[in-house]
């Protein structure tokens, strides 16, 4: 037993139970076991989910590239028929004007192939909103708002604003129950 020195008056008893450690002890360990079970419950159970829906949605995805794809090669490909039999069909009207020998038009080679070029060849011949149009259609939808994806839309500023007053709350009780069992 040790004598405060500045009062005369010996220190009161020290409270041996600790048992506001134990308490904040089993708080913090059953947190903790949430957490686990949490960890557990998603990595057996929700993700696999996640996966397989994400599986389905890349294979819907590349089905919906492919008819885009095949719907510009035939679309290339219609066109350069029509030009071609529009060339083939195409009789000029000449008329004999005096004046200087208008140049002889170059004859055009076109070789029908089945290789990106002509489907690149007919893309760029496409007008500029045709493409756009052209990838709504196959797809069916268009994009009408932002996503709602992440924090903000769920909880934003005033959620993040609750989050730190709970810390600031921890903080001030752990320093109370610290003071409580040190007085």
């Amino acid at each position: 037993m040790t004598i405060d020195f500045e009062s005369g008056t010996p220190p009161p008893p020290e409270d041996t139970s600790n048992r506001l450690f134990i308490i904040v002890a089993a708080i913090l360990g059953a947190v903790l076991l949430i957490a686990v079970a949490a960890l557990v419950v998603y990595a057996f159970i929700l993700a696999p989910q996640l996966r397989t829906s994400q599986g389905s949605q890349v294979a819907t995805i590349y089905a919906q590239n492919t008819v885009v794809s095949l719907e510009i090669t035939q679309t290339a490909s219609a066109r350069l028929q029509a030009l071609q039999a529009q060339e083939a069909t195409a009789t000029p009207a000449w008329t004999m004007t005096p004046g200087p020998v208008p140049p002889t038009p170059t004859p055009r080679i076109i070789i029908v192939t089945s290789t990106p070029t002509e489907t690149v060849a007919g893309l760029a011949t496409l007008p500029a909103g045709t493409l756009t149009a052209m990838a709504a259609q196959a797809l069916g939808a268009t994009a009408t708002a932002l996503p709602t994806t992440g924090f903000a839309p769920t909880g934003g500023f005033p959620a993040l604003l609750l989050l730190g007053l709970g810390l600031v709350l921890v903080a001030f009780l752990a320093r109370q129950a610290r003071h409580r069992g040190a007085g």
